[in-house]
């Protein structure tokens, strides 16, 4: 089973709990703590069928996967169900991955495995040999606005386990200007529960008069800034392949953008028809887009994606640095304006 989205999966897992949990789940996500934090929820799941659950750890390019399975398939006659959680497949070289290959065809009915990965590399064939008990959360190809949405319900949420709530447009305005960064944001919410005291409500006012709302540009103002201005950008100072995937994807977003304006453009179609085509962009957004469109044309957006393209399989099949990746794309978008 495979969900592409944190809702349809939050609900699956609800649901199994704590009588139906699969012994073996997948979670993808570019972000190593989003990652951890989607793995501790699944283990608040596990520990409803059982408290005395005691999870090990693991690096997977660090372990012997083979004693890891053995661990797996070996019942302990006092204790409780084995589980291990096994991060970083995505540094695992292909021919390393047979271990998990054969046990996910036939996993243990009493343990439990938690895999995770940075990216859906390689993943292909888990899926396959495992789809009639493994379960599959892929956040790879999520959207910026799904995960902005994402991050916005977690914070309230957040807040609410402390007895807060936040409102909507603080919750909006510390995603606009920190970003999307989940520790940043669990840091400054931290901040604001603290700050509020016995009070319930954490208002926008509480935001700007307590939060460092301004001390980065977030991704998605990046992506913007990259392909709709002639100026020259820096990423955080530090960035890394967790920073960089994510912000390829909004990249890509914006791109495409620009094509479906372009492509209108030289279709001659109305301004109005063309407004109704994209929603999203409205009143004098739509206007400075289209105007940047209509001056850098089709083939600036196709190079630029098919530059975006060639980064992406740098990032997830070569040594090069993040630093090094986002310098070499954002100089070959200046190339083509």
């Amino acid at each position: 089973m495979k969900f592409q989205s944190w809702p349809a999966f939050g609900k699956h897992l609800s649901e199994s709990t704590p009588n139906h949990l699969s012994p073996i789940y997948l979670i993808i996500a570019p972000c190593s703590y989003e990652r951890k934090k989607i793995c501790d929820m699944i283990i608040a799941s596990l520990h409803k069928k059982d408290p005395h659950l005691t999870p090990q750890h693991c690096d997977a390019a660090a372990v012997s996967l083979n004693e890891v399975v053995d661990q797996l398939n070996s019942r302990s006659l006092f204790g409780s169900a084995p589980v291990v959680v096994c991060d970083g497949l995505d540094k695992l070289k292909k021919s390393g991955w047979e271990p998990l290959l054969t046990y996910a065809e036939s996993p243990s009915s009493f343990s439990y495995l938690i895999l995770g990965s940075s990216s859906a590399k390689n993943t292909a064939d888990l899926y396959q040999k495992g789809k009639k008990e493994l379960v599959v959360l892929d956040l790879s190809d999520e959207k910026p606005w799904d995960r902005k949405a994402r991050f916005q319900r977690y914070m309230i949420e957040y807040a609410l386990k402390d007895g807060k709530t936040l409102s909507p447009d603080a919750a909006q305005h510390l995603l606009d200007h920190i970003g999307l960064d989940l520790p940043s944001l669990e840091q400054e919410l931290t901040k604001l529960i603290c700050y509020v005291g016995e009070r319930k409500a954490i208002a926008m006012s509480d935001v700007e008069q307590i939060c460092a709302v301004e001390k980065t540009v977030s991704t998605w103002q990046l992506s913007e800034m990259v392909v709709w201005e002639s100026k020259a950008v820096a990423p955080p100072p530090t960035i890394d392949l967790s920073w960089l995937l994510p912000f390829l994807g909004q990249l890509r977003y914006q791109l495409q953008i620009g094509l479906q304006l372009a492509v209108m453009i030289d279709t001659h179609m109305l301004p109005g028809d063309m407004a109704k085509q994209l929603p999203q962009l409205r009143g004098a957004l739509f206007d400075k887009r289209m105007a940047v469109a209509k001056q850098r044309g089709q083939e600036y957006f196709r190079s630029g994606l098919k530059s975006l393209f060639e980064i992406e399989l740098l990032a997830k099949n070569s040594g090069g640095t993040a630093i090094l990746l986002f310098d070499l794309l954002t100089a070959k978008l200046a190339h083509a304006r």
